[in-house]
C-alpha cells in the first residue's frame, strides 16, 4: 500500500522524504513513558499552527486594536500532501549490553510538489535560491522544515519528562537513488525503491535481528520466547478461571475452589509489558484525506490513498473463507505437547498427503480421523 502510494506520488510530480525521531532513552525507562513522550512529541510537530497555520486575526488590547497578517503552516508552505507514520518498537537486554525499550517513528512526508519551492518564501531564499541545481535547493529547503520539525519535537519530548537530540533526528529525501540507503535495512534486493521504502516505514519486523534479545522488536521475543520452548501459557478447560495480579497468573479451579500460582519469567514480563501498553495504539497511521473545503493538497494526497488500494476491514479479514475441511482431531493432551514446529510440520504433511494414521505413527501423537 505504502509502495502504491509512493509510486503515485512521484508519478504525478511529488517527491517524498523519510523522517525518522527518536528519543533518548535507559534501560529503567518504562515503555509506557517511552511511547507517551513519542507520541507527545509527534503531537507537538502537526497538533499546532507550526504545521496548520493561522489565519488573519484582529486582536484588541487596551483599547487598542491588533492586526496579525496569515502565517502559512509547514504543510501549505512546504507543500506536504500527506504523512505516513510508523511507530516501531524494540527491547534490548540491558543485561546484554541493551538499552530497554526503544520507540521510534518512521515517518514518510509526502510532498505535492518539489519542496525547493518553499525557499522563495523562507528565510534561506538568500542562501539557496539562484542559479542553483535542483538538489542543493531541495537540501536547503528540507534542511528548513528539519530545523522546524525538531523544535517542535523537541519541545514536545522534554514537556512528557524525557529527552531528545539531533544525533536521533533525520529527514532525508527519497529518490531512485535511495535505494542503497533503503537497502541497507532489507535482505532482498529485488524490492523497487517504493517496495523498499513502504517496508522500511511498515515493517519492523522484518528489518530487525529476532534471533538476539540486544534488539528485537516485541514479536521478535514472543517468537524467541515460543521456539526455546519457554512456555507461559496453560490449557485452560472450561472448569478453570485465570486471574492476573502484580505479574502472577492464577489458575483457579472453579469446581474444587483450588488453586495455582505461576509467577511470570522474566522475559514473558517483557512481552507482557507491551501486550499492556500495546493495547489501543496504532502502528501504522496515514494522513486522513478531508472531503470539505479541500485544497490542492488535499486532492494530491487523495490520489495517494487512491494508489494504495481497497484496505480491508478486520471484519473482511475474519470472514475470509479459506475453504479448509476438517481430516482429524488432536486431544487436548497431546495439542499441550505440541510445539509450534510441530504444529507447522503436521500441516506440512497433510499438505503431503499422508493419511491420519500415517501422521499419528510418524508424529507420535493420536489424531482421530474424522
Amino acid at each position: 500500500e505504502i509502495a502504491g502510494a509512493i509510486r503515485w506520488a512521484h508519478d504525478h510530480g511529488g517527491h517524498a522524504a523519510l523522517l525518522t525521531l527518536t528519543v533518548r532513552h535507559t534501560g529503567s525507562d518504562s515503555l509506557e513513558d517511552v511511547w507517551s513522550a513519542v507520541s507527545t512529541g509527534w503531537r507537538e510537530i502537526t497538533g499546532g499552527y507550526g504545521w496548520v497555520g493561522r489565519k488573519a486575526r484582529h486582536q484588541k488590547t487596551a483599547g487598542k486594536e491588533y492586526v496579525y497578517p496569515a502565517e502559512p503552516g509547514d504543510r501549505h508552505q512546504f507543500a506536504i500532501a500527506g504523512t505516513i507514520r510508523n511507530t516501531e518498537v524494540t527491547w534490548g537486554d540491558p543485561t546484554s549490553g541493551g538499552s530497554g525499550w526503544h520507540v521510534h517513528l518512521h515517518v514518510l512526508v509526502v510532498f505535492a510538489e518539489d519542496p525547493a519551492m518553499a525557499i522563495n518564501s523562507h528565510a534561506l531564499a538568500e542562501i539557496c535560491s539562484g542559479p542553483q541545481p535542483p538538489q542543493f535547493q531541495r537540501t536547503c529547503a528540507l534542511a528548513a522544515l528539519g530545523i522546524r520539525i525538531y523544535e517542535r519535537w523537541a519541545k514536545g519530548v522534554t514537556k512528557a519528562g524525557m529527552s531528545t537530540s539531533w544525533q536521533g533526528f533525520d529527514l532525508r529525501e527519497i529518490t531512485d537513488e535511495g535505494a542503497s540507503f533503503i537497502g541497507n535495512y532489507l535482505t532482498k534486493q529485488t524490492y523497487d525503491v517504493a517496495a523498499k521504502l513502504g517496508a522500511e516505514v511498515g515493517g519492523g519486523i522484518n528489518t530487525k535481528d529476532s534471533r538476539s534479545v540486544t534488539n528485537v522488536t516485541p514479536f521478535g521475543l514472543l517468537d524467541e520466547l515460543v521456539q526455546s520452548g519457554t512456555k507461559f501459557w496453560w490449557q485452560r478447560p472450561k472448569e478453570n478461571e485465570l486471574f492476573w495480579e502484580e505479574h502472577v497468573l492464577y489458575v483457579v479451579d472453579t469446581q474444587t475452589g483450588e488453586y495455582h500460582e505461576y509467577p511470570t519469567p522474566r522475559l514473558w514480563k517483557i512481552w507482557l509489558e507491551y501486550e499492556e501498553v500495546s493495547a489501543g495504539r496504532r502502528q501504522i497511521v496515514w494522513s486522513q484525506h478531508r472531503k470539505k473545503n479541500t485544497t490542492d493538497l488535499d486532492d494530491f494526497w487523495a490520489g495517494c490513498l487512491t494508489a494504495r488500494g481497497h484496505v480491508r476491514t478486520d471484519e473482511e479479514i475474519v470472514d475470509e473463507n479459506y475453504h479448509g475441511s476438517i481430516i482429524g482431531e488432536i486431544s487436548m493432551n497431546d495439542w499441550g505437547r505440541i510445539s509450534p514446529d510441530l504444529a507447522a510440520d503436521i500441516l506440512d504433511s497433510i499438505d503431503n498427503g499422508l493419511s491420519t494414521a500415517e501422521l499419528s505413527e510418524t508424529m507420535g501423537i493420536q489424531i482421530r480421523p474424522v
